[in-house]
């Protein structure tokens, strides 16, 4: 009995670690985004769709391959992959990306820190601002709160099914 939970507990220590480390990588990704557009804007970077039509590319691009990646990581691991852990694995990274959740993490710790907070600062180079006039930070929370419960309900459903 005591080897059944042992082992119950260590794999969910590995799971933890796993997932753990894919959100830093993408913690550090996000990071060097917020570096492009607050800290090299001092240093002389002048905005241009010409350099971040193809930035924002490359960056979305990195999201996806690490969606592939924690999936296929995910799939070596395990003796018997379940293939709907696996699809929420991808939907959170992407859910995280294209949620603006990491965004709005930097956004709100820079922003706190310089007591520069601004609620209603329309984000023009937010994908959702050419789509719907105007975006701020009130609205890319709402979104995030929104992505945030699907992705805890698709996490609840998934983690209590027994396959």
């Amino acid at each position: 009995m005591w080897r059944k939970a042992l082992s119950r507990i260590k794999s969910w220590m590995d799971e933890f670690i796993y997932l753990f480390f894919l959100q830093m990588g993408l913690v550090f990704v996000t990071a060097l985004d917020y570096i492009v557009h607050n800290w090299l804007y001092n240093y002389g970077l002048k905005f241009s769709y010409d350099w971040a039509n193809p930035y924002w590319y490359i960056l979305t691009a990195i999201f996806w391959i690490f969606a592939a990646i924690g999936v296929s990581a995910y799939y070596v691991d395990r003796h018997r992959p379940n293939k709907l852990k696996a699809l929420a694995i991808f939907a959170t990274i992407l859910g995280e990306y294209h949620g603006g959740f990491l965004d709005t993490l930097w956004f709100i710790f820079s922003r706190l820190a310089h007591h520069q907070l601004n609620w209603t600062m329309n984000w023009w180079w937010h994908p959702f601002s050419s789509w719907f006039g105007h975006w701020d930070l009130r609205m890319n929370v709402t979104l995030n709160v929104i992505v945030g419960i699907l992705l805890i309900g698709m996490w609840a459903y998934i983690l209590k099914r027994r396959d």
